[in-house]
């Protein structure tokens, strides 16, 4: 019995520590459109391995524009993608390092 009381606080103590969370990551993105923005362009972010990116992830932007979104809080490889209709997507793979990431993509060559 007086051993019962000893494990059982390690077994709770052990279960609420695996509860708690480490916290999430932020990656920005901002940058500029080098032609004027046609109305439907989007900014999206996927990891690497993925194929697509999901529904969360995708932004609508405007010529300028500044983005946050929310990422795992360890290194991880992503993939950024510019879209505007009637022009190729820009794609650019980054890898967030730190709770805060921050990426300028600059002006942005949208191409036919």
């Amino acid at each position: 019995m007086h051993r019962m009381l000893q494990i059982v606080p390690l077994i709770l103590l052990l279960a609420l520590g695996g509860c708690i969370a480490v916290g999430d990551g932020l990656l920005t993105i901002q940058g500029k459109l080098s032609a004027p923005a046609p109305s439907g362009c989007s900014l999206r972010l996927a990891l690497l391995e993925e194929a697509e990116a999901r529904s969360y992830n995708t932004r609508a932007i405007e010529q300028e524009f500044y983005e946050d979104f929310t990422v795992a809080p360890r290194p991880r490889d992503y993939r950024i993608t510019v879209s505007c209709p009637g022009y190729k997507p820009v794609e650019k793979t980054v890898r967030s390092m730190a709770s805060v990431t921050k990426v300028d993509l600059g002006t942005v060559a949208l191409t036919r």
